[in-house]
């Protein structure tokens, strides 16, 4: 009982700290990789209907006569923006945790308290899906309102292809969403 108990303990003092942690992190610039040490898959694809229905969330930037180092320097500014937009705890939809998980620093740790008391360990990991996935959603959107206000025209991408591109460090993305927002003008039409 004794250890049941303390490992609880710890995994509620996991879930206190990393709002306070993710807050006091510093966002530094990411630093450019060399354009010829980056590979791009072939954007071209024949969108299906589940494609188009799903250009909301897969898209890629673009705009007419911008570099290379402009567009990466972009697309970096508005990635620390959405890193920076990251707030620990987002008001979900449903708010399993009570409303008080919103309020400041000592509520949100007895909200955390009452919510162990109530849901236990399981519900409190359920309840982390959920806000992880709030805040990527908050972090997509933060991207997405930084560069159609920089003038970028956001174009439709399959979800593989979008996968391929948004894999490994955050320098390897974003030259390639940065290559891609210099390159050739698509086909496709913009998205609105």
């Amino acid at each position: 009982m004794k250890n049941q108990f303390g490992a609880a303990v710890a995994a509620a003092a996991l879930c206190l700290a990393t709002p306070a942690a993710a807050q006091n992190a510093e966002i530094k610039p990411v630093e450019r990789p060399d354009p010829a040490s980056l590979s791009l898959p072939d954007l071209a694809f024949k969108p299906t209907p589940r494609d188009v229905r799903r250009y909301d969330t897969y898209y890629y930037f673009r705009k007419p006569g911008v570099s290379y180092e402009r567009a990466f320097a972009d697309f970096d500014q508005c990635h620390g923006y959405a890193l920076s937009s990251q707030i620990g705890m987002l008001t979900p939809t449903i708010i399993p945790l009570g409303a008080a998980a919103t309020q400041d620093v000592s509520a949100r740790r007895a909200a955390y308290s009452n919510a162990f008391s109530m849901y236990g360990l399981v519900g409190l990991g359920i309840a982390a899906i959920f806000i992880s996935e709030a805040e990527d959603d908050n972090a997509r959107a933060t991207v997405r309102k930084c560069m159609t206000y920089k003038h970028y025209g956001r174009y439709g991408l399959s979800r593989a292809l979008f996968k391929k591109i948004d894999e490994g460090a955050d320098a390897q993305r974003l030259g390639r969403w940065a290559l891609i927002a210099a390159g050739p003008a698509p086909q496709a039409e913009v998205l609105p």
